[in-house]
């Protein structure tokens, strides 16, 4: 990357990584993060079913109708 490329604002810097080029060194995430409890149970839901399908996908077993997976 070159800096031209960069366009601000993004969390993070520039570093210099050899032969004139930069790389993009992200900001540290946080340790916690505040999300609402009705997408935390929505995110749980949907990696659940992910869960199933990718064991349908791998293993086989027995076709689920899309209203049992969420």
């Amino acid at each position: 990357m070159q800096p031209t490329d960069f366009i601000a604002p993004f969390p993070g810097t520039l570093t210099p990584a050899g032969d004139g080029l930069h790389a993009f060194v992200p900001d540290a995430l946080l340790e916690v993060l505040n999300i609402p409890s009705h997408l935390q149970i929505r995110a749980n839901l949907a990696e659940k079913a992910i869960g199933r399908l990718s064991g349908m996908m791998i293993g086989g077993g027995t076709p689920l109708e899309f209203s049992s997976l969420c």
